[in-house]
């Protein structure tokens, strides 16, 4: 009969156009759902859209505000034992000296906040941050012995009151063994900012951020003892 196909079937062409139509726009659909899935795994591996870059580059001679203070990098050396820094430093680090590498960031450092502003504790590398101003990246093994006045022989600093502007020496203790450290060295030190928040027990203080914590990033190198 006319419009019957092979073997007494309905004849099947005039659709075949119309099926291929749709074939190609079901395609480009999953095509499309797969380019758009593609680029938000991407997104998302490397922090989302809107996440900002939370590192800002710093230079030596260049000023950081951090949140209440004003932190001017000045260098970063090596403490040799015939160094001639404060006597109060060299008593306090002549034992460490024969275990590690001591090294010191020279830093000028304004509170400007109305309150006193805590500064770093002792640590290992291996402990956990908590609060921490200045964190040592390279070299990643380590000994913090937190920040000290460079020269008024008052030694060990544990707060700067408001207003008040220091040099300051933030020292570590590098373990000679290898790979130990060398003048020339790269050097990677982040300055962490500061927020406003309060702890368990209520009362408010500076604290690093939990939730995108910032940052400042020097990179430099490890210059000869008291250079």
């Amino acid at each position: 009969m006319p419009g019957d196909g092979p073997a007494g079937g309905p004849n099947n062409e005039p659709d075949e156009p119309q099926k291929r139509s749709f074939l190609d726009r079901f395609s480009l659909n999953n095509l499309w759902r797969v380019a758009v899935v593609g680029v938000l795994g991407l997104t998302a591996g490397f922090g989302g859209l809107d996440q900002a870059d939370p590192a800002t580059p710093i230079e030596l001679g260049n000023v950081y505000d951090n949140g209440p203070l004003q932190i001017t990098p000045r260098a970063v050396f090596a403490i040799c034992p015939d160094s001639r820094l404060d006597p109060t430093i060299m008593r306090r680090f002549t034992y460490e000296a024969s275990t590690y590498q001591m090294i010191a960031l020279s830093a000028t450092v304004k509170n400007t906040d109305k309150i006193n502003v805590t500064l770093d504790d002792e640590r290992k590398n291996s402990s956990t941050v908590y609060r921490e101003i200045f964190t040592l990246t390279t070299p990643s093994e380590f000994k913090y012995y937190g920040e000290y006045a460079s020269d008024s022989g008052s030694g060990k600093m544990y707060s700067l009151p408001p207003g008040k502007t220091v040099e300051l020496l933030a020292i570590w203790g590098i373990p000679f063994v290898r790979p130990g450290i060398h003048p020339g060295d790269n050097i990677a030190i982040r300055l962490n900012d500061l927020e406003w928040k309060p702890d368990a027990a209520g009362s408010e203080s500076w604290k690093t951020p939990k939730n995108h914590p910032s940052y400042g990033v020097l990179h430099t190198t490890l210059r000869e003892c008291d250079s």
